[in-house]
């Protein structure tokens, strides 16, 4: 429900008793699909039941990574907003930066470094400027 934005139905769920950090395939929890997905009221409505900020999943790592990758900036900026840890890496060692700029995002990749985001953190794949090079991101190597 919360992969597809259905807001009522997670409000019901988490009304009957349903565990709002429980983990499904890949470890994703509905946080991490949310956010992924763009839903920013689910999102909002799970932080405000005590969804876990900080979960790694294995597809997607934390959260706010996963709203990175989707390139959903509302939700980048209500996570952060929210305590997320801007420099928090997946199993890859790979941040919300990393994803942007896997991604050839500039807006996410600006709105990441305005909230600390470090360019420098190294990855599986490298630093941002290995990433954006690698991914032939031109525009990315110079603004980085």
């Amino acid at each position: 429900a919360a992969e597809k934005g259905h807001l009522a139905v997670v409000a019901l769920l988490l009304d009957q008793g349903a565990e709002v950090n429980a983990s499904g395939r890949h470890l994703d929890q509905a946080l991490h699909l949310a956010s992924f997905e763009g839903h920013k009221l689910v999102v909002s409505l799970l932080l405000s039941r005590h969804a876990d900020l900080e979960a790694q999943s294995a597809r997607f790592g934390s959260s706010l990574r996963a709203a990175a990758m989707g390139g959903h900036e509302p939700i980048v900026e209500l996570l952060i907003k929210k305590g997320a840890d801007i420099s928090a890496q997946d199993g890859r060692k790979e941040s919300a930066l990393h994803a942007a700029v896997e991604r050839g995002n500039a807006k996410m990749v600006n709105l990441l470094l305005d909230n600390g985001a470090d360019i420098k953190a190294r990855g599986y794949c490298g630093n941002a400027l290995h990433i954006a090079a690698a991914g032939g991101h031109e525009q990315l190597l110079q603004q980085l």
